[in-house]
């Protein structure tokens, strides 16, 4: 029974290191895509090509 337990626990736990990964990788190319627009836009302003209002 406690190797039962144990199994479990050790399921969970990989399970949330997995989860924590994913998440942080989501978060991480989020945070590249959103700064690479920001670039994109400051470029195309200093182009002349986005006026702003």
């Amino acid at each position: 029974m406690e190797r039962k337990i144990g199994d479990i626990k050790d399921k969970k736990l990989k399970a949330e290191n997995i989860t924590l990964a994913a998440i942080y990788n989501i978060l991480f190319t989020n945070d590249i895509v959103c700064s690479l627009i920001v670039e994109m836009l400051s470029e195309l302003r200093n182009q002349g090509f986005v006026v702003s209002a």
